[in-house]
């Protein structure tokens, strides 16, 4: 089993971009670190859903990204935040949830609000 945590304090205060942490958790006594990986972007990511091998993230102002978990790549993102320029700061995207029937996937956005797409 596996966990993903996100960067919010890392990647704010070190300048890094984007992080996203693997974890190993299948023995939860012993969880062990796996790998990081990024897409580059200067956003904070957080709040990570995991689904049918994707990978949903709140990435504040560079809005709701997702990532193929078989690669670790990004393979799309919807920007919920257009007026930010997708650095690190507190606006934009917070929250993502995906509903397994119907495929609709939500995202809560601090500014402009609620996104089901």
């Amino acid at each position: 089993m596996r966990a993903y945590v996100g960067d919010e304090l890392f990647s704010y205060s070190s300048g890094a971009p984007t992080t996203i942490f693997e974890f190993n958790v299948s023995d939860l006594s012993s969880p062990s670190f796996l790998t990081s990986f990024t897409n580059g972007v200067g956003a904070i990511s957080h709040n990570h859903i995991c689904r049918n091998g994707r990978l949903y993230v709140a990435n504040y102002a560079s809005g709701m990204r997702v990532f193929d978990l078989s690669s670790r790549s990004e393979m799309g993102y919807f920007d919920t935040y257009p007026d930010g320029d997708g650095t690190k700061n507190w606006n934009g995207a917070w929250g993502t949830y995906v509903f397994p029937a119907s495929g609709l996937v939500v995202v809560s956005d601090q500014n402009p609000g609620l996104f089901i797409l």
